[in-house]
């Protein structure tokens, strides 16, 4: 458990890429990287599958 979910965060990131979920959102998902992407992409593909997933997604 995380004390920021009690300030309205339902995702919990980086500080300076998560925020407080709000009535505009359309997911929850939303509330990370400013709704730009879903991960930071700090981290290598483990698999070739996992590789050509990311690749896929354009993020």
């Amino acid at each position: 458990y995380h004390p920021l979910f009690d300030k309205g965060y339902v995702t919990v990131g980086d500080w300076h890429s998560s925020r407080p979920i709000t009535a505009a959102d359309a997911n929850e998902r939303d509330t990370r990287f400013k709704g730009l992407k879903q991960e930071c992409g700090l981290h290598l593909p483990q698999s070739p599958e996992e590789a050509a997933s990311l690749d896929s997604s354009s993020l």
